[in-house]
């Protein structure tokens, strides 16, 4: 729960969301990019029709009014891929958009979304609030998904949210955000031209260096923008030269035309703007789910979710029977048209409480009360006389009964010679006697071995906790299955059948187990293992041996258990000293 308060590591929700964004149907996608590719497409295509089209005062109004229009379909279309992946990530099934709520969703997001173009520049100057606006208006975006009609409660729900975890949405906002790879663009692409037309005395070789300052101070602020912004730029340079060389294509690059244009840097930042915003679109989405379980525990149910799959069998037939035993007497009694009396009803509930599964809501019965009361033993004795009476009263009735269906088949063979019972009367009280008795020789021999193991100091049993071994061989089994001891062990007895390859497997299980202990690395089942070694080279910057080690581990694992390199007892052998050097160093103080 601290871990929980705290918010979780701004690249682990990162990774969260690359996972989240990779397992989900390519129909997400789609209803991403079928928002922000119009806009997008039409965005450049007005930006090069007002910059440089001789007519273009002519359709200006129109235009923007079309970009505008085309900002809140975008906006919407961010917002149900936002309610796709909260669908996904909570599984559940994806929402159903009436009407009603198509309407109130593109109402929310037009009305908020919009002022996005005043605020978001003005808080770019201020600097510190950027971080909060900016949040807010990716809650929006989730949030605003029609299924509430309040537009303030959106509000207050996306500012409040929009305060927590302040160094882990920096850091998202640092890494995923194309807002700054968009204010280069809007710098080389609006503010240049606007500086140069109206300060005729800037040479155009002193905007170049302002402008080269300023993209140098966005490499810091927007690594990750910019690095895809530069693979797009390069990307548009060599694929026409390969289709002419390869296919023979001529295009407008090949054919003499500049790739230094306006128009080359626009087409990078929209490209970047589309790779990066659906991973922050997603984080984000992880971000309101997780802080919104602080109050609601959503994130409990999810993680309970395939626990409670197992029991809806047995929920479903408890359901049945219920509602069966609830319809059954209630449609008798619809059906019934008789009217009972008080006085049979109360007759009625005397005959049921009679019975002995309700005599435990009755007065106990004390017996008529004699001047000359019995002690509880007497009580006691007679009460166990009289339940052995009435026992071998049964027993003698049976018996009789069945030398009387004996006596039937010769009736003038065997007579019943009277008084054959008189003696069974004394019976009942003989065997009181010998019960008696028995129960005193068991009290005794319990007080004997209790009076001769007093001397004897208590047996000290040490318990032993019993671990599940499992199948070593399942892809599906991580790390977190056993401790690193229990690892080991199952390594050893691996090595000990023979069977190398699987002795292998739980070897490195042990050492991702013991780079998890010592809190290096986060074990999760979707990161692969180059991902455990990017994440180690992070933590562990300071340890080279330890990360030296685990890259070679990896590099023999993977080549053992995903490659065609045969695993032996020397190679086995080998790979256990890697690991027990790497546990030497990460022990050491």
């Amino acid at each position: 729960m601290k871990r929980q308060r705290k918010g979780m590591p701004a690249l682990d929700l990162i990774e969260e969301a690359v996972h989240l964004l990779r397992t989900a149907p390519l129909s997400y996608l789609a209803a991403y990019y079928v928002g922000a590719l119009p806009f997008m497409l039409a965005l450049l295509y007005y930006w090069v029709d007002m910059s440089r089209g001789a007519f273009s005062q002519d359709h200006a109004a129109r235009g923007a009014l079309m970009l505008a229009g085309l900002f809140v379909w975008m906006k919407a279309w961010q917002t149900v891929f936002a309610s796709l992946v909260r669908s996904r990530l909570l599984n559940q099934q994806p929402p159903r958009w009436s009407m009603g709520r198509l309407v109130r969703m593109v109402q929310t997001q037009m009305i908020l979304q919009t002022t996005g173009l005043i605020l978001l520049p003005a808080a770019i100057v201020t600097t510190v609030p950027y971080i909060w606006v900016h949040t807010w208006y990716q809650n929006v975006t989730i949030l605003g998904d029609g299924e509430d009609d309040d537009l303030w409660k959106v509000t207050t729900r996306a500012a409040g949210l929009a305060r927590l975890w302040t160094t882990q949405n920096s850091l998202l906002i640092w890494l995923l955000s194309p807002a700054l790879v968009m204010m280069a663009a809007a710098l080389f692409l609006v503010i240049l031209p606007v500086v140069e037309a109206t300060t005729p005395g800037w040479t155009s070789s002193l905007v170049t260096v302002y402008a080269a300052l300023f993209t140098l101070l966005m490499i810091p602020l927007s690594p990750l923008g910019l690095a895809i912004a530069l693979n797009v730029g390069i990307l548009i340079q060599v694929v026409p030269m390969l289709l002419e060389s390869l296919l023979g294509i001529e295009n407008v690059l090949t054919l003499g035309g500049e790739v230094t244009n306006p128009t080359y840097y626009a087409i990078c930042c929209a490209a970047t703007y589309l790779i990066l915003d659906p991973v922050q679109k997603t984080a984000y989405t992880l971000r309101c789910f997780y802080g919104e379980s602080l109050d609601t525990g959503e994130d409990l149910r999810v993680a309970l979710l395939p626990y409670a799959k197992s029991a809806a069998r047995t929920r479903v037939m408890i359901v049945a029977i219920a509602l069966a035993s609830l319809c059954g007497p209630s449609a008798a009694a619809e059906d019934s048209d008789t009217h009972v009396s008080p006085t049979e009803l109360n007759e009625a509930i005397d005959r049921v409480l009679e019975q002995r599964d309700f005599a435990w809501r009755l007065d106990r019965y004390r017996g008529p009360q004699d001047e000359t009361e019995k002690s509880y033993l007497t009580l006691f004795v007679e009460a166990v006389q009289q339940v052995l009476v009435n026992v071998f009263v049964t027993i003698r009735d049976w018996w009789e009964t069945f030398t009387d269906w004996l006596r039937s088949f010769a009736p003038d063979s065997h007579k019943k010679t009277p008084g054959s019972w008189a003696n069974w009367g004394a019976v009942p009280r003989y065997t009181m006697y010998v019960l008696l008795i028995v129960l005193a020789a068991v009290l005794l021999v319990f007080l004997a071995r209790t009076w001769l193991k007093r001397g004897k100091p208590p047996v000290q049993v040490e318990a032993t906790p019993v671990t599940l071994k499992p199948d070593v061989a399942d892809e599906s089994v991580g790390a977190d299955a056993l401790p690193e001891d229990g690892w080991i062990t199952l390594a050893r007895e691996l090595m000990e059948r023979g069977e190398w390859r699987l002795a292998m497997r739980a070897l490195f299980l042990a050492c991702l187990a013991l780079l998890a202990r010592h809190e290096l690395i986060r074990v999760a089942k979707y990161k692969s293992n180059h991902e455990y070694v990017r994440e180690l080279s992070r933590r562990a910057h300071s340890e080279p041996e330890i990360l030296a080690a685990f890259s070679q581990s990896v590099a023999t694992f993977e080549r053992v258990w995903y490659g065609t390199h045969e695993a032996g007892p020397d190679l086995v052998k080998a790979f256990d000293e890697y690991q027990q050097r790497m546990r030497t160093l990460a022990e050491r103080p």
